[in-house]
């Protein structure tokens, strides 16, 4: 069964839509990340002069 013009442009969108989900997902857990240890470190020059 073939499926129309509309059809595939739908089940890309679906696929494109899924991707950039998990696109924004892992990019926001990459830059947690870099927060957090970003955050670490400041603190730790922070302690280490000013404490």
């Amino acid at each position: 069964m073939a499926q129309t013009f509309q059809e595939k442009q739908q089940s890309r969108r679906i696929k494109m839509s899924t991707g950039n989900f998990f696109s924004r997902m892992w990019n926001a857990v990459v830059f947690g990340f870099g927060a957090a240890i970003g955050a670490s470190v400041a603190n730790a020059a922070l302690g280490a002069c000013c404490g």
